[in-house]
């Protein structure tokens, strides 16, 4: 990689602190996460992030809780959008640089989330700015719309897998999982609540909860929620 941009909040020491020790790696911070009484506006924060990156040639938009194998064969073509396979170690207090990749277990993801997404700038897909719904009020939302401007045969599964530190679809409204370490991040159980409320929205716990007034959108200035493509 050329460069690495991490996007994050000014609030987040910890995350400068280790990109700081990353060569050729260097920090974003914005509030637009929270901006406009948002509870995690990925997509408006994306879309802050590639302005400063700059929208030229490959990029790899991807998770801090995604490892990549040491080798990673790929055949690029612009047009496509790649997501390899993940792997999911449930409790990311298990890693090591030792751990033992084939015990971790298969997502089987039917879209192409936002823990890895590889597309180059110039792509006809995304030719419309901006890339990202910038009203999506959690990252699964953002993350779908994106995907979503690739047609079915555009979205390649590369032969090689990734892994996932931590459970699935999980930290949509901010980081609530454990870390490495053990700790827990400030505003996690406030996450895990926003995340909780969602889940019940949606009726995918059991039994279902009604909220007749929940909204997945956030109300952002001069911006309209953008309809999915494919």
């Amino acid at each position: 990689m050329t460069e690495i941009l991490v996007v994050t909040t000014p609030t987040d020491q910890r995350t400068k602190d280790v990109v700081a020790q990353v060569p050729n790696a260097r920090c974003y911070e914005t509030d637009a996460f929270y901006r406009y009484g948002a509870k995690f506006n990925k997509g408006l924060a994306m879309e802050e992030g590639l302005e400063n990156l700059g929208r030229e040639g490959w990029i790899c938009i991807f998770d801090a809780d995604t490892l990549f194998p040491d080798v990673m064969p790929l055949e690029l073509t612009i047009g496509n959008l790649y997501t390899p396979p993940r792997l999911i170690l449930e409790d990311p207090r298990l890693w090591s640089p030792v751990f033992n990749w084939a015990t971790a277990t298969p997502s089987n993801d039917r879209q192409f989330p936002g823990y890895f997404q590889l597309f180059h700038a110039s792509d006809p897909n995304i030719a419309e700015l901006p890339w990202y719904d910038v009203t999506s009020a959690h990252a699964g939302l953002g993350d779908g719309y994106f995907q979503s401007r690739w047609a079915p045969q555009n979205k390649i599964r590369p032969n090689f897998n990734v892994l996932h530190l931590g459970p699935r679809d999980t930290n949509w409204f901010g980081r609530s999982s454990v870390r490495v370490d053990g700790t827990l991040p400030e505003q996690a159980e406030q996450h895990k609540q926003a995340q909780e409320e969602f889940l019940h929205f949606k009726g995918w716990h059991r039994p279902k909860t009604s909220i007749p007034d929940y909204s997945e959108r956030v109300d952002v200035p001069n911006a309209q929620p953008l309809p999915w493509k494919h």
